[in-house]
């Protein structure tokens, strides 16, 4: 399903500055797409170039957008909080300069109670900057957002 018209705070509880995805572009159950440009006011922009933290935080924030659409669009619930509860085999290949457009590919392996396993992909055509796999622990808190 297209979801590039929906406002990604809709789909997130981070706010600015700490927004690591432009859009969800595609949304599946077991794998969405999302993207994001690095820009020159992201917080983990490193001498011109996207840090290891914000390739993380970028994949963490994709798994969390699918998460967001499933909860609002399709549950008709709040979007809740996640955290990250483990990193595995995270190979980092090179770090994206500014102005770069990563298109975050995540697959949900597993889903059981408020924990998911994902695999990720960030890549610009045919460049793999990162890939690995996290796993996912909704917390009891559900998001707040502005009325």
């Amino acid at each position: 399903m297209n979801t590039s018209a929906i406002e990604i705070t809709d789909l997130l509880p981070q706010k600015p500055p700490f927004i690591f995805v432009d859009r969800l572009l595609e949304f599946g159950m077991e794998v969405s797409l999302a993207e994001f440009e690095v820009t020159g006011d992201c917080i983990f922009l490193r001498d011109g170039v996207l840090s290891e933290a914000g390739l993380l935080e970028n994949i963490a924030q994709s798994c969390a957008a699918r998460i967001g659409y499933l909860y609002k669009y399709i549950y008709h619930k709040d979007v809740r909080i996640g955290i990250i509860g483990s990193v595995r085999n995270l190979v980092i290949s090179a770090l994206p300069p500014q102005g770069t457009v990563l298109l975050t590919r995540v697959e949900f392996m597993a889903e059981a109670l408020d924990l998911s396993k994902v695999r990720a992909e960030v890549r610009t055509g045919d460049r793999m900057w990162a890939s690995g796999e996290i796993v996912l622990s909704l917390t009891g808190i559900q998001a707040e957002f502005e009325k």
